[in-house]
């Protein structure tokens, strides 16, 4: 899975208009989990399967103040090897690294230009 896509989420000001448009959009149903943090919607296509998440901006580590945003989380095997070879290819780190318990290890970077993009350890067993 390294350097694949493994999640996509949006971190949105207003997550029930998000939850609320998408769902209309795209015919998706949502499940709450409470977190440490705020609460995390997963997003459910048809067939109930996970298709992303929908998450409160500045909550969990995620960026508040940045509007509404998608972001996506690239599987990496090490998050801190990954923030250091960033940090030498002229990006940076906007948050973390974190843990999600049952999730994995999961940072924010910048790349050169400022675009953000997540990366993540899946834990032993967490699956998307």
């Amino acid at each position: 899975m390294h350097g694949h896509v493994y999640w996509t989420e949006l971190i949105a000001a207003d997550v029930e208009a998000a939850r609320d448009f998408y769902g209309a959009v795209f015919n998706w149903s949502f499940s709450e989990i409470p977190t440490p943090d705020g609460h995390y919607w997963l997003a459910f296509d048809a067939d109930d399967t996970p298709v992303c998440g929908f998450c409160q901006a500045g909550t969990a580590g995620r960026p508040a103040g940045a509007g509404d945003l998608w972001l996506s989380y690239i599987a990496v095997p090490d998050v801190d090897l990954c923030m250091a070879m960033a940090r030498q290819s002229g990006g940076s780190i906007a948050v973390g690294p974190f843990d999600m318990p049952g999730v994995g290890c999961l940072a924010i970077l910048k790349d050169a230009a400022g675009a953000l993009l997540g990366v993540i350890a899946p834990s032993s067993g967490a699956s998307t």
